[in-house]
């Protein structure tokens, strides 16, 4: 045998890098194998004719992710704002771990700093990984791939618009990859730039705005239920010119020019709430969805140094920022003394008359500067990587990649409580006859500014500029993750190979605090005070996996193949964890295969969970005790002595494809989750809730002052609540049909059905079990509809592809937890349409149009939406040009 026959002869019997091919649901490279954990993968079809602006877009069409935060649901959650994370099974978007390309990314897991023109396909791993993948995988895997092939330009554009005119979206992007060194090396850069101006009012929509759950005075004494969902809601205790919100001049108004009518309580009044009247509801003053703007860069190049072995650099720059008006200040509870400097003289000889020298006041401070959010999230991350094969299955990969996410968060035109509190004491100077500041007569060097707050545009310039202020944090996470990882073929046995795939990681996460404002760290501003927060740890992880094939070829058993995982974590701050798993899949027949995983998943507590400094926030709770409706403070917070939490999977079904209907496949999986220590933060009214029900330990975070038995504070920091549990059904079916097989007419029909059945979703905080399966509320801290799902059909020919896409969202409760009267939430369905045709432009065929239409029939959501379940936006349209080169 010569040579060059030898050296044919062993490259026959090796493998090459290119040959590498692991996905989210297994470490295990093996031809042929098919992991039993369920996996839904999104194709570049799904992603390039659904026009979707997006990563998490896309995956929100899926029934098994819930939309937790969008631009449309933090549009009043100014930290978050325009954040898009997924949420796998609705138990919390920290329990889905997002890996790009394999390996953790820097940034909280927002999709919005993924360059989505380049993904190549989405797996969505709906079942327990920590095994394989680490911490955070409880809920299952998204592993987002990238295109690394890219040869030649490609140049896309697109804008957007709701049928009302209104969500303006605009982007751009142009990428480019060529071979360089002979072939050896590959470069591809990568350029994507988005603008969404949001869309302004809340009450601009059909049943969104000025909508809430109130108390019914009375109840449940004359029998009817305690709350209603009902519009036309505002606040009770305030209005824009001012109100007198207590004692015996309640009810008194100021008209714009300072003189005074009686105000409208409506017919459904609360403590802090009421229906129909005089008020002005904030809804109109707040984005519906909010604006966002980001810039990407990614590069990336590889360099084989020879067939066996591949260098690889990617380099990934996001900035994602935006600036906009989020509410004006609202002024509730303050005390007017009857020498107020700006009195109208006929209101003092009322309060002579009434026999009072203060009275409680409220305000909408809309006629001055409204409140403003300016956020800057930009990640910059970088990884070197290697991976080779030798022997005959054998292959290797190693990495490191850093990632640091630098954001910066300034809340403008926000109240500085004391400069405030000094600025609407004001009297008439005994020297000069004009207002000054009470502190003046004893502080003449005082810089206050008296202010004038009773009419409409009384405010001046130099009094809201002494009572406003502006609050400043900067931070910088970090992200330091290295591993390697050997797969191949241990030995044979009499059904084939056993596979093994094994590797180390070592990961350090830190945050740190670069810039803070010294007002905000006294909590000197009256509604948001951003509070710097430092710390750090350590994980050191090995994982070991393995397929081992039992039977083959024998009836029933055609391939039966073993999967078990284990993966040790040392954690710096909180100790030694395992996770592991083990199933099963069984070829029953051809085409027909059973699978079945039971699974120990861990999670370790985030940065933000353990270090959130303490900050402050105001909201309105329905409190069971006193049947009354009022504004709370709730302060927040980090808990550095949090445990991992553990979670139990186990997930079966079958997978069928019959021979006798080509193009045919479905699989239908049952899952069951149980998770323990569950981490979470409690809203206000789930802590008020819960504690009325009976949880002591809840109690405690409660402060209840004065004689009215009223809620000054509640403590809301990260906990390790008892248990989380779910449990439901996943769906899903496909068919190709070329429809020469049934007619004569061109083309191909491909139908997509998936679908998710909710059976059971509790929480369990040691004394309280809530069933959330079915409760959709907005407000809720969890629920999900019990039914979702979609049937997507698509028609194909030559350079047109057609879609049609029908999503159902179940409907079921508004709140478990509340005796609402009208407490029915109904179901929706909505349609999209989308297209894409391919253009010769001069001479040149590489031109692709396409479009969208969201919500085609515009259906309106349903009372009191709650935007992670139902379209609040309607109609929308979306038109591109992609360009190849």
């Amino acid at each position: 045998m010569g040579a060059s026959a030898a050296s044919a002869a062993a490259a026959d019997n090796t493998v090459t890098t290119s040959e590498v091919v692991v996905t989210a649901a297994s470490r295990i490279d093996k031809a042929g194998y098919d992991a039993p954990t369920p996996t839904t993968v999104v194709g570049q079809a799904e992603l390039q004719l659904g026009a979707r602006a997006n990563v998490a877009a896309v995956l929100a069409d899926l029934p098994e992710v819930k939309n937790t935060f969008n631009p449309t649901n933090t549009a009043r959650s100014a930290v978050l704002s325009g954040e898009q994370v997924i949420d796998l099974r609705g138990i919390g978007s920290t329990r889905t771990l997002v890996l790009l390309n394999g390996h953790r990314f820097i940034g909280d897991n927002d999709l919005n700093t993924v360059p989505f023109d380049l993904v190549k396909n989405i797996e969505v791993v709906t079942g327990g990984a920590s095994a394989d993948w680490g911490s955070g995988a409880i809920a299952g895997v998204v592993n987002i791939t990238l295109d690394d092939k890219l040869d030649g330009g490609v140049f896309n554009v697109a804008t957007g618009i709701s049928s009302r005119n209104d969500g303006r979206e605009y982007r751009g992007n142009a990428a480019y990859g060529a071979e360089f060194a002979d072939g050896k090396g590959h470069f591809m850069l990568d350029g994507e730039w988005y603008d969404n101006r949001g869309i302004y009012d809340l009450t601009s929509r059909s049943n969104v705005g000025g909508w809430a759950v109130l108390a019914v005075p009375g109840a449940p004494a004359n029998g009817q239920h305690a709350f209603v969902i009902t519009n036309q809601v505002g606040p009770s205790n305030l209005s824009e010119g001012g109100l007198i919100s207590a004692g015996p001049l309640k009810g008194l108004s100021f008209n714009p020019d300072g003189s005074t009518s009686a105000f409208n309580f409506g017919t459904l009044t609360g403590a802090a709430l009421t229906k129909g009247g005089s008020q002005v509801t904030n809804d109109a003053f707040n984005y519906l969805t909010v604006p966002v703007s980001r810039a990407n860069f990614y590069g990336r190049a590889t360099y084989d140094l020879s067939d066996k072995v591949m260098l690889s650099a990617d380099i990934r720059y996001t900035d994602v920022y935006n600036h906009y008006n989020f509410a004006p200040d609202t002024l509730t509870g303050a005390t007017i003394k009857n020498d107020n400097a700006f009195l109208p003289a006929a209101v003092k000889a009322q309060m002579a008359a009434a026999g009072v020298t203060t009275f409680t006041f409220g305000r909408n401070n809309d006629d001055f500067e409204f409140r403003d959010y300016d956020y800057d999230r930009r990640d910059l991350q970088a990884t070197l990587g290697a991976q080779g094969a030798f022997g005959k299955t054998w292959k290797w990969d190693a990495y490191y990649t850093h990632g640091e996410r630098t954001v910066q968060e300034v809340f403008n035109h926000m109240r500085i409580t004391a400069n405030f509190n000094l600025a609407i004491d004001s009297v008439i100077s005994p020297t000069t006859g004009q207002p000054i500041c009470r502190i003046a007569l004893t502080v003449p060097t005082t810089n206050c500014v008296p202010i004038n707050l009773f009419g409409f545009g009384n405010v001046s310039q130099a009094a809201a500029n002494y009572v406003n202020g502006s609050s400043l944090l900067r931070y910088q996470q970090q992200l330091d993750d290295g591993g390697a990882t050997l797969r191949g073929d241990l030995f044979d046995l009499p059904a084939g190979s056993v596979s093994i795939a094994t590797g180390i990681e070592v990961r350090h996460e830190q945050i740190k605090t670069l810039e803070d404002d010294p007002i905000s760290l006294t909590n000197g501003f009256t509604t948001v005070n951003p509070k710097g927060f430092d710390g750090g740890f350590s994980a050191r992880e090995a994982f070991f996996e393995t397929v081992v094939p039992l039977v083959k070829d024998v009836p029933v058993f055609e391939k039966l193949d073993f999967n078990g995982a284990a993966r040790v974590s040392d954690y710096s701050n909180s100790g030694t964890i395992w996770a592991w798993k083990a199933g099963l899949t069984d070829e029953v027949f051809q085409g027909f295969t059973l699978r079945a995983v039971r699974s120990r998943d861990t999670r370790s507590a985030s940065l933000t969970e353990l270090f959130t400094a303490g900050t402050q926030a105001t909201g309105t709770i329905s409190d069971p005790v006193t049947k009354t409706q009022y504004t709370v403070t709730q302060q927040n917070g980090g808990n550095k002595n949090l445990l991992p939490e553990l979670s139990d999977t186990t997930t079966f079904g079958f997978t069928y494809a019959p021979s006798f209907l080509e193009g045919f496949e479905m699989s239908i999986d049952h899952y069951d989750i149980d998770i323990n220590r569950a981490i979470t933060t409690l809203s206000a009214q789930d802590i008020v809730t819960r504690c009325f029900n009976g949880n002591t330990a809840l109690c405690a975070l409660i402060t209840r002052a004065g004689a009215g038995n009223t809620i000054s504070k509640i403590q809301s920091t990260f906990i390790n609540l008892a248990n989380y549990t779910t449990r439901g059904v996943d769906f899903e079916a496909s068919y190709n049909l070329p429809l020469e097989r049934v007619s004569s007419l061109p083309g191909t029909l491909r139908f997509r059905a998936l679908a998710n059945h909710i059976d059971s979703l509790k929480t369990n905080d040691g004394v309280n079990v809530i069933e959330w399966a079915g409760s959709v509320g907005s407000g809720l801290s969890f629920g999900a509809p019990k039914w979702q799902g979609s049937l997507e059909t698509t028609y194909s020919l030559n350079e047109t592809n057609l879609l049609l896409r029908a999503r159902y969202v179940g409907g079921g409760v508004y709140d478990p937890s509340r005796d609402i009267a009208n407490n029915s939430v109904s179901s929706k369905t909505y349609f999209d349409f989308a297209f894409q045709q391919g253009l010769s432009i001069l001479g040149h065929k590489n031109f692709t149009v396409y479009g969208n239409i969201n919500n085609l029939f515009d259906q309106a959501p349903p009372p009191a939406p709650n935007p992670q379940f139902y379209d609040v936006v309607g109609r929308y349209f979306e038109l591109g040009l992609k360009a190849r080169f």
